[in-house]
């Protein structure tokens, strides 16, 4: 998997100043697992993309190729 899907997830978590902890709360992953999916150390399954996708109103495969343009969502409150 690309290291650009790892930091484009922090990207776009922190562009919306969203914690690890909210991030994975809200997607009932763990702390941990946000963190691990962030660094490379893990990397998130097809059905884990889908949701983050989902999450912050992205298609996937704007998410598997990295173009999110300017961060390619609509405002997440």
């Amino acid at each position: 998997m690309s290291r650009v899907i790892l930091v484009r997830l922090k990207e776009l978590r922190k562009a919306r100043r969203i914690t690890q902890l909210k991030l994975a709360m809200d997607l009932n992953l763990t702390q941990n697992t946000v963190s691990r999916y962030e660094t490379g150390e893990r990397e998130p399954g097809i059905a884990e993309l889908v949701r983050i996708a989902d999450y912050f109103h992205i298609s996937p495969g704007r998410n598997a190729r990295g173009d999110f343009g300017q961060f390619g969502a609509k405002q997440v409150c």
